[in-house]
């Protein structure tokens, strides 16, 4: 099981990958293009975020969200496909899970403190969007590792000590150290992605408690639209909160990466 220091660690580093390739990146690639296979480990994180970034993201915030909460997409996507989901219900699926990233968005990190921080302002609905529909586009991919565990867990409960399961219990536990330094509220802004995280921690029923979570987002989409998020970020965040030291004390570690 992870630890809490290497659970942060873990989400210190979705933050320094992105810093890092910030200052040293050339052109961006295409925004389309799936990467290599990515670690199954909890270096995902970070190469996740980096990736995402690669492709032309501005927003370094919302690289390092997807780095963090894109192994548990991936492993709600894999299950999709391992219950075998047709197209439409998948659809809706992405719905559920885009809406949920675009509600963490608004209350994780420094800028989504502020209407005014750079790139909400200028950009447009769609160019906001279009992180969170490339990260989706590679969560439903095995390029994710923990896709692969998803389409498993659908399939059949796996081995106690299994390294790829263990893997993605540790990532479902970074990002609720997240939302715990955020604050968020399960029920309020992400509450399929609280429900696969409880499944993934959890020893029972597994593949049954992912598929819980997915009808849990989808009731939601009968009852909310996507018009429902507002564009403008809220007030909160990261920054100054009392749970953990907030975003400064991520900014902090994450400096000496």
């Amino acid at each position: 099981m992870v630890f809490l220091s290497q659970a942060n660690d873990c989400l210190c580093g979705a933050f320094a990958g992105v810093r890092r390739h910030s200052m040293s990146a050339g052109k961006p690639g295409p925004a389309a293009r799936t990467p290599a296979q990515l670690p199954g480990s909890t270096e995902l994180p970070a190469r996740l975020a980096a990736e995402l970034q690669a492709t032309g993201c501005n927003n370094n915030h919302h690289c390092a969200l997807v780095g963090v909460a894109g192994p548990i997409l991936a492993a709600l996507l894999g299950a999709a496909d391992g219950f075998g989901f047709d197209e439409g219900k998948r659809a809706r699926l992405h719905i559920a899970c885009r809406r949920e990233l675009r509600q963490l968005a608004r209350v994780v990190g420094p800028q989504a403190a502020s209407p005014k921080a750079p790139g909400w302002a200028s950009a447009g609905r769609a160019a906001r969007a279009e992180p969170f529909e490339t990260a989706l586009g590679w969560c439903s991919t095995p390029a994710v590792p923990t896709y692969g565990v998803g389409v498993r867990l659908a399939l059949g409960p796996l081995q106690e000590g299994d390294p790829a399961r263990q893997m993605a219990t540790d990532l479902a536990w970074v990002f609720r150290l997240l939302c715990a330094r955020a604050r968020v509220r399960d029920q309020r802004q992400a509450p399929m992605l609280f429900a696969a995280c409880g499944a993934l921690c959890g020893s029972e029923d597994v593949g049954g408690r992912l598929e819980r979570a997915m009808d849990l987002g989808l009731r939601r989409n009968r009852s909310e639209s996507l018009d429902a998020v507002p564009d403008e970020p809220a007030g909160g965040g990261l920054e100054g909160s009392a749970a953990g030291g907030g975003f400064e004390m991520m900014r902090q570690a994450s400096a000496g990466f």
